[in-house]
């Protein structure tokens, strides 16, 4: 546990019940950055910290007896009125989880961005950062419960993008970094934006390539060039990058499960490469071109059969 001076010994013990969550000094630079005129003088401050404290042991006590909205409240209200107090880290927070309890998950997710802008030093930062990535993931997985009618609902992807790149934004260099960034890609790829999904893919790998997500997110930007391929792409630059894909997951994640998937997808890529480029020939020979179709012929099971195809022409 961290351990702080109480400013006001007399108030010390409804301070150490906060000890773990307030973060005064980080809350004094936030706000006083917004206003430094209105910063209040020490005896000022004082008082305002009796008050919060009363304020925080009659929310404690709801809580207890259950009366969930009235606590919720409280804890409102120091935020509110006593932003610079100690307790005032531990009531949005609070806020935070009560809203989640209560199943209103914007609400709650909201407030727990209020509270990792206001106190980043806080202990409790990754438990909030953590929240809001569970809250993100439900309306993701459908098990979003409206907080009106009550059944389970998705949220929209752009509500979903938003929420998650917030997380990013938040803590860069937190487990839930690479586990959000892999969760826009997914978001749009079921989206059906295969382009916008292989970026947000990319960036898996690009920025947290040791994440547990990279060698799925660099298999996936494979997976949705064999899906366009299948659609009946004619590209053969898509047929070369969705190789490339592959073959880069066998590169840069050798010992990852997903390099075992990789190479048997490779193997049905080089099937299908092989059959276009006869197929090519086969066209050219029933066209009565028979130099570009023996030029094809000529190239047997070559990879670059694309190159072949183009010195036909």
């Amino acid at each position: 546990m961290i351990k702080i001076i109480s400013r006001i010994p007399w108030v010390a013990a409804v301070a150490v019940i906060a000890v773990s969550l307030s973060t005064p000094a980080s809350a004094f630079l936030n706000f006083f950055e917004e206003d430094l005129e209105n910063a209040p003088d020490n005896a000022q401050l004082q008082a305002q910290e009796a008050q919060a404290n009363k304020l925080v042991l009659e929310a404690q006590a709801f809580e207890r007896d259950g009366r969930t909205e009235k606590a919720l409240g409280a804890y409102k209200k120091v935020v509110d009125i006593y932003p610079l107090t100690t307790n005032a880290a531990l009531s949005q927070y609070k806020t935070g989880t009560i809203y989640q309890k209560l199943g209103k998950f914007k609400k709650a997710f909201d407030a727990f961005q209020k509270f990792v802008e206001n106190y980043k030093s806080s202990a409790a930062f990754n438990s909030a950062i953590q929240s809001q990535y569970e809250i993100t993931r439900m309306g993701q997985e459908g098990t979003f419960k409206d907080s009106f009618l009550g059944i389970p609902v998705k949220l929209q992807p752009s509500e979903l993008t938003d929420m998650y790149g917030k997380i990013i934004k938040n803590a860069p260099y937190s487990e839930f970094a690479p586990l959000s960034q892999f969760a826009i890609a997914e978001v749009l790829e079921e989206a059906d934006k295969p382009y916008e999904a292989t970026a947000a893919y990319q960036l898996v790998v690009k920025n947290y390539p040791r994440s547990k997500q990279a060698p799925e997110a660099q298999l996936r930007i494979g997976r949705i060039g064999e899906d366009s391929l299948q659609r009946g792409s004619q590209d053969a630059g898509n047929l070369a990058q969705t190789r490339e894909a592959l073959e880069d997951v066998l590169i840069q994640f050798p010992d990852s499960n997903q390099a075992a998937v990789a190479r048997e997808r490779l193997g049905s890529l080089s099937e299908r490469e092989t059959k276009k480029q006869f197929d090519v020939a086969e066209f050219y020979e029933k066209q009565g071109r028979h130099r570009r179709a023996d030029l094809l012929w000529s190239c047997g099971f070559q990879r670059e059969w694309r190159v072949c195809c183009e010195s036909a022409r």
